[in-house]
């Protein structure tokens, strides 16, 4: 015969397993609580770091863009969205910066005018006419002139920071045209200002199988942030 285990252990064996059971996910649930306040302060720590770093570089021109310029090129890009490219040009200490795609005049005046970077576009990008009446019509903006480079030449540069929008180039185009004009340690930041879930995600997708740094957050648009692997 076998032993018989009262009914009262048994009932006490099971509530001891479901309070250790429960116990467990009470810990995992208190350790991804820690984790992620962890990671609050550090990024609050690193956002007053950053936020002090602009304030000190940019001088007079922190928080600001030309609204002169804006009216010009009729534009409607968002300030926060703009003052996001500036601030990426001064917390990664970008010398040579491209605007790699069409129809970023505005952008890349303010870049221009805001910035001591070397600022540059593809010449079939930009329409020069019109950007020749913006300088002549404010020349107190322009104490430096814009680098204009033929897709010809491209292969032969490199840059610290490329800029683009997916408003008339995929972002899996852009990736693989633009990605080897990076330096070591270069970044590619794609604005989405065509919202096409798909579009984002197959780069994303992309950028995880082969192992490529990248991250995607919003301000008033999506970005997402391509780092160059050493």
């Amino acid at each position: 015969m076998g032993i018989l285990v009262p009914v009262w252990v048994k009932t006490l064996l099971i509530a001891s397993f479901f309070i250790v059971a429960a116990f467990g996910v009470g810990v995992w649930f208190w350790s991804r609580w820690k984790v992620n306040q962890i990671k609050a302060r550090y990024a609050s720590e690193q956002e007053k770091i950053n936020r002090q770093k602009l304030i000190e570089k940019r001088g007079d021109n922190w928080n600001k863009v030309p609204y002169e310029l804006k009216d010009f090129w009729d534009s409607k890009t968002d300030d926060n969205d703009l003052e996001n490219w500036i601030n990426s040009v001064y917390l990664n200490d970008a010398q040579e910066v491209l605007v790699a795609t069409e129809s970023l005049e505005y952008e890349t005046a303010t870049l221009l005018t805001q910035t001591q970077a070397n600022i540059s576009t593809i010449s079939a990008n930009i329409k020069v006419n019109w950007w020749n009446k913006m300088v002549s019509e404010f020349p107190h903006y322009f104490k430096r002139e814009l680098s204009l480079v033929e897709h010809s030449t491209l292969q032969d540069k490199k840059f610290n920071l490329i800029l683009a929008s997916n408003l008339h180039q995929s972002n899996i185009s852009i990736y693989e045209y633009f990605y080897s004009k990076l330096t070591d340690n270069g970044m590619i930041i794609i604005r989405q200002d065509k919202v096409k879930k798909s579009d984002l995600k197959e780069l994303a997708s992309l950028l995880k199988t082969s192992q490529i740094t990248h991250e995607i957050s919003s301000i008033k648009s999506k970005f997402i942030y391509i780092v160059k692997n050493m």
